[in-house]
């Protein structure tokens, strides 16, 4: 679940639909604010565009960091379930590593903020 509620709220939802356990300690390490993946979004963006100005040799170089990268951000998404105070640019960083992880990524959404991620989901319904 994708969320812009606060951490709170987003936990409080997820229990209340049964996606989370209620009242499980565990629930702590599947629900997580995106600033941290939003960070990691950001370098695997600055990345992507180096990438496109950078010599064959740097090409190589850029490609082994954005699998650094990647890898953190697949970390991330395989263990949390829920994702609070999400951004655009964050829907899009995790529909891409489900992607990456062989899921089908889904995605609904109600505005023009949803467009991008609704687009890169498999399934995307508005």
């Amino acid at each position: 679940m994708i969320t812009g509620d606060y951490l709170a709220t987003a936990r409080a939802i997820a229990e209340n639909i049964d996606l989370l356990p209620k009242g499980d300690r565990e629930n702590s390490n599947r629900v997580m604010d995106c600033r941290k993946l939003r960070r990691l979004g950001q370098r695997i963006s600055k990345l992507r565009k180096d990438t496109k100005e950078a010599t064959s040799q740097g090409k190589s170089e850029i490609k082994a960091a954005l699998d650094g990268v990647y890898a953190e951000v697949d970390e991330i998404t395989s263990r949390t379930k829920v994702y609070a105070r999400a951004e655009p640019t964050d829907k899009i960083t995790i529909i891409e590593s489900y992607k990456r992880q062989g899921h089908v990524a889904s995605m609904t959404g109600d505005g023009v903020n949803d467009a991008a991620a609704l687009q890169g989901a498999n399934i995307g319904s508005s």
